[in-house]
């Protein structure tokens, strides 16, 4: 009887069985043998998806290494916040020690490591991005945490820039709130809520008079401090501040409105560079008096003369007047004097 089961068909022998048994183990690259119809383009295409692998190989193993060093340096960041001894009361959370210098994701961990949430910010020229694009991942600049909620935030810049922004460890501070136009009081209780300063004798905050003549001596005491207007500060609302450790000046007054500058005086008379009031007498224009116009609130018998000179003669009068209670006179820059009598005195107005 003759054997009719169908002959298995011949192994294939060489390279091509030992592609078949390499598609058996790589089994990622079987679509691509599958597709290949001929010894030649399966020749070509199979190294090429298994040097693939070799390098995802190779980059695994170099992550895997990276990995392995950052757990180590964040167990010994760790050990040496636990070694200092930063504890807070809570046994679940850790002070954290300085990080500044640090890589910013060793940062972000340890901080999480001791219990902190954590996030991230750019100085104002630089973006989220900029520290994403860097290889390395970006460097701690400055840090501050949140009293009232333990979270850090971390001030960071890739690590291509080699210094740090100048100022980066007030960077994380408040701005400077906008006190002018406000009660001294109000101003004071702005500065404990807005930059932390809660000694209660506001060391750091100055009070200055805005007017040179004014005496502002009782301005810090608690009983008057509603009583004077705040007219200008130093640094400027919205500058960088340095939060309780901030030095504050304040220009104050009790007037109801504040001038346009400080430093001016409340009565002109009190101005060691204003002009001076011209009384009674002959004055020689430009040594004496200046040219322009003058006001006086009059007197009794008031007289005035523009002369062309102090000869005394009645022809030496440009013009002259008699006014009853507030006079005015304009002196040229051509007359050669001015007298006047009984008028108290004139005052220069423009």
């Amino acid at each position: 009887m003759t054997d009719t089961t169908p002959t298995p068909p011949a192994t294939p022998k060489g390279p091509v069985e030992a592609l078949r048994r390499h598609l058996v183990i790589r089994k990622d690259t079987l679509a691509i043998g599958a597709a290949c119809g001929a010894l030649l383009a399966c020749a070509v295409l199979i190294p090429v998806a298994v040097g693939q692998n070799h390098l995802a190989d190779h980059r695994a193993a170099a992550l895997g290494k990276q990995a392995a060093e950052h757990r180590a340096e964040l167990k010994q960041a760790t050990k040496t916040a636990y070694d200092k001894g930063y504890a807070k009361g809570d046994p679940g959370v850790l002070d954290l020690p300085d990080l500044t210098g640090e890589k910013l994701q060793l940062a972000i961990d340890t901080a999480k490591a001791l219990g902190h949430d954590a996030e991230t910010t750019t100085p104002t020229n630089l973006t989220d991005s900029d520290l994403t694009l860097d290889a390395a991942g970006g460097k701690v600049c400055a840090q501050k945490i949140d009293d009232a909620t333990g979270t850090v935030t971390f001030l960071a810049v890739p690590t291509y820039i080699k210094q740090c922004p100048k100022g980066s460890e007030n960077a994380l501070m408040p701005k400077m709130p906008k006190l002018t136009g406000r009660s001294l009081d109000k101003a004071y209780q702005s500065v404990v809520d807005s930059l932390g300063m809660t000694d209660g004798t506001y060391s750091g905050v100055t009070v200055k008079a805005v007017y040179a003549d004014e005496d502002t001596s009782d301005a810090s005491e608690d009983d008057y401090r509603e009583d004077y207007r705040v007219c200008f500060q130093s640094p400027a609302a919205g500058a960088p501040s340095k939060g309780p450790d901030s030095k504050v000046t304040l220009w104050v007054t009790e007037e109801d409105s504040c001038p346009k500058k400080k430093g001016g005086y409340l009565d002109p008379a009190n101005d060691p560079d204003a002009p001076k009031p011209i009384g009674e007498g002959t004055y020689i224009v430009g040594d004496e008096i200046e040219p322009g116009t003058y006001k006086t609130d009059g007197g009794d018998n008031c007289y005035w003369a523009r002369l062309t000179s102090t000869s005394g003669d009645l022809d030496a009068i440009i013009a002259n007047g008699l006014p009853q209670g507030t006079g005015y006179v304009t002196i040229a820059p051509s007359d050669k004097a001015f007298e006047t009598s009984g008028c108290g005195d004139w005052t220069k107005t423009g």
